[in-house]
C-alpha cells in the first residue's frame, strides 16, 4: 500500500488531496513502503533541482539554471517535488525527484520528470506524473501531454503503461537526426 500525502500546488496549508484519500491509490502507483510529500517547489530548491538535472540528464537535455529560475516563479508553469528523507533514501538531504509542468489552455505539459539515481525503482516518477494529472484535472484541463526520445523504447513503455500514446513523431527535436515523439494521455 502506498501511504503518499500529494500537497496541491493551489494549497500551500499541505490539505490532503481529495483525488488521493487514504486507502484509494490509482491502479498505475506501484507499491512502496515510504511516505511520499511531493509539494511544490520553492526558490530555495533551485540548487538541488540544478543538481537533479545534472544527475539524470544529457548536458543538452539539461534545464539551464537560468530556466530553472524561470520555471519556479512563472505563473505558466509547475515545479513538483519530493524530498529525499521524505522518500526513504539514505541521503537525507537534497531532492530525490522533481516535475516541471507547463500550463496551456487546454492541457498540461509534462516537460520534465527526473529521479535520482538511489531513489529509482521505488516509484516516484510515477507517483509525479499522477500528480501531474491531478493538477490538470484540477484546473480543468482536457490532456496531458509530453515528448520522449523515440530511441528510449524504456522510456516510452513506461509512458504507455500509464495510459498514454504516441499521436507523433517529431523528426530531429532534441537535435539533427535525435528524434522524439509526441504522447497524450486524456484527463478524466
Amino acid at each position: 500500500m502506498v501511504n503518499v500525502r500529494l500537497i496541491p500546488s493551489a494549497d500551500p496549508t499541505g490539505a490532503r488531496d481529495p483525488a488521493f484519500p487514504q486507502g484509494i491509490i490509482p491502479a498505475c502507483m506501484p507499491e512502496t513502503r515510504v511516505n511520499t510529500t511531493i509539494r511544490t517547489a520553492s526558490p530555495a530548491d533551485e540548487s538541488g533541482l540544478g543538481e537533479l538535472e545534472s544527475s539524470c540528464f544529457d548536458e543538452d537535455r539539461r534545464s539551464s539554471p537560468r530556466s530553472l529560475k524561470r520555471s519556479l516563479s512563472s505563473p505558466s508553469q509547475v515545479v513538483r517535488v519530493i524530498d529525499r528523507a521524505a522518500a526513504g533514501s539514505p541521503a537525507s538531504a537534497g531532492l530525490a525527484a522533481a516535475a516541471i509542468y507547463w500550463l496551456y489552455p487546454r492541457s498540461l505539459r509534462l516537460y520534465s520528470v527526473a529521479v535520482c539515481r538511489e531513489s529509482r525503482g521505488a516509484g516516484l516518477g510515477r507517483l509525479l506524473v499522477a500528480d501531474a494529472f491531478r493538477e490538470a484535472r484540477e484546473r480543468g484541463l482536457c490532456r496531458v501531454v509530453l515528448e520522449a526520445d523515440q530511441a528510449n523504447a524504456a522510456l516510452v513503455r513506461w509512458y504507455e503503461s500509464q495510459g498514454f500514446v504516441v499521436t507523433r513523431q517529431l523528426p530531429s527535436y532534441y537535435a539533427h537526426g535525435r528524434h522524439a515523439v509526441r504522447m497524450s494521455c486524456p484527463v478524466t
